[in-house]
């Protein structure tokens, strides 16, 4: 039995969005938080640090080949968006004029579950109206990506960027079924 593909899921960051800069801005505030040598160093701290790093970012910004990946599929795929952002992310695609190219548009802010558990990518399949079998999880990371996808049946495409580009799978169920560097390179 032949499987047609009809959904298409782009994880946030890494897919739609360029984290670069935000990745650097993270590396540079926990290093100066360790170089600090604080002996009450704690988890709040950490997620303090990590927000100060978010507010030093630029601003989001687009992957290079988004635009025209969303203008080509969206054509004979429904595309949604399956990631860990929130609503700043659709107010940025609609100022983009990016998100009308998006089916299921819903964000992390509409569930109390996130990525990688697998209940997050039942939820939003569901609430979407999508079979699993029919649908493609498009990441850049292996553990909060691909694996969960594959565990539910998605088919899974893992798009190597950032700070994850050079992860290598370990286990059967860490390959994707196909692997790019660069949008442009599914058809």
């Amino acid at each position: 039995m032949k499987i047609t593909i009809k959904n298409i899921f782009l994880d946030a960051g890494g897919v739609i969005l360029d984290e670069t800069e935000f990745e650097r801005n993270m590396a540079r505030a926990i290093t100066a938080a360790i170089q600090k040598h604080i002996p009450d160093y704690s988890a709040s701290q950490y997620l303090a640090d990590a927000e100060e790093a978010k507010n030093l970012n630029s601003g989001l910004k687009l992957m290079d080949g988004i635009k025209d990946f969303l203008i080509k599929y969206s054509k004979q795929y429904k595309i949604g968006i399956m990631g860990q952002y929130g609503q700043a992310l659709k107010l940025f695609l609609q100022n983009e004029n990016l998100l009308q190219y998006f089916k299921f548009t819903e964000t992390q802010e509409n569930y109390q579950i996130t990525k990688p558990d697998l209940r997050y990518f039942e939820a939003v399949l569901n609430k979407c109206g999508c079979l699993p079998a029919q649908s493609v999880m498009i990441g850049r990371r292996i553990d909060k990506d691909i694996i969960p996808a594959k565990a539910i049946g998605m088919r899974t495409i893992r798009h190597r960027t950032g700070m994850h580009k050079n992860q290598e799978p370990r286990t059967p169920q860490e390959i994707p079924n196909f692997t790019c560097d660069r949008l442009s390179e599914i058809g």
